[in-house]
């Protein structure tokens, strides 16, 4: 099985892509992609299985603060990813809910998330030994976090899975 973690943003979109062996529960990271809202990622969407494959999208709460342009562009984006007529649901899960599921806390900060990450996942390595999340960069983190969620908090629970993190050989599959 497949799981899709999205970080949308006002003009592109991270996803991490995780790879679940729903028999073992062994989950590694297969790969990373940035894409461009109005050229990549629809095309991106379409072109998923999906019969294996699954989707979460981080999601935006109200905190009652103002926001500014870039939050509304990306609420827009957030609507047509999930508006578009896949075969498939796109999962969508509050960052509230996944810094409470990663952290036990609402008030969890970006390096906090990423330390979480990094715990389950390993650490990123060097160019000559690199880790599952070698390369990653500040977006990439949530997408990661919020695949994590669903995996651990949903998909675990309905399917009756125990989550095992490739830790010892990242590149294994």
């Amino acid at each position: 099985m497949i799981i899709y973690g999205i970080d949308p943003g006002p003009s592109t979109s991270h996803i991490v892509q995780l790879n679940i062996d729903i028999k073992t529960g062994r989950t590694n990271i297969a790969a990373r992609h940035e894409k461009n809202n109005k050229k990549e990622m629809r095309g991106f969407l379409v072109g998923l299985n999906y019969q294996r494959d699954s989707v979460v999208i981080e999601d935006m709460d109200s905190y009652y603060m103002p926001v500014g342009n870039e939050t509304f562009d990306t609420l827009r984006w957030i609507g047509r990813f999930i508006e578009m007529p896949y075969p498939f649901d796109i999962i969508r899960m509050t960052r509230r809910t996944v810094k409470l599921w990663i952290c036990n806390s609402v008030r969890a900060k970006d390096k906090n998330i990423s330390a979480a990450m990094i715990g389950r996942y390993g650490e990123k390595g060097t160019k000559k030994n690199p880790g599952q999340t070698y390369g990653f960069s500040n977006h990439y983190w949530p997408a990661l976090a919020v695949a994590t969620t669903f995996i651990e908090r949903d998909l675990r629970q309905r399917m009756n899975v125990n989550i095992n993190y490739n830790l010892e050989n990242p590149s294994a599959a």
